[in-house]
């Protein structure tokens, strides 16, 4: 009898362990979403509006397919984990300079 009690873990204990479990799940859950979420880029117009709804703040990176600046920081420093997890605070907006003339002189402006 006594070894079975060992081995028994009572209700209450069990409820602790379980709640104790989630939690854990929880404060490791946003590092385990930046490898699997990436960031999400929105179009200019989309973006405005996005920010006006979620009452963010926006990124706007203005780029061009041949600039090798824009080039590294698409492949290491947007994919980077830390990154994406503060990104989460912001609206990203991608504006192609080559396309999207417009908005770049409205920027400057």
């Amino acid at each position: 009898m006594n070894a079975f009690r060992i081995f028994f873990i009572p209700r209450k204990a069990n409820s602790i362990l379980m709640m104790l479990a989630l939690m854990l799940l929880f404060l490791l859950s946003p590092v385990a979403q930046a490898d699997a979420e990436p960031i999400h880029w929105y179009t200019y117009e989309e973006g405005m509006l996005a920010a006006g709804i979620h009452d963010k703040p926006m990124l706007l990176d203005f780029y061009a397919d041949w600039c090798s600046p824009c080039i590294a920081m698409e492949k290491g420093t947007y994919p980077d984990d830390r990154v994406v997890s503060e990104m989460r605070d912001f609206v990203a907006i991608k504006v192609d300079t080559q396309k999207r003339i417009d908005i770049e002189k409205k920027i400057r402006s």
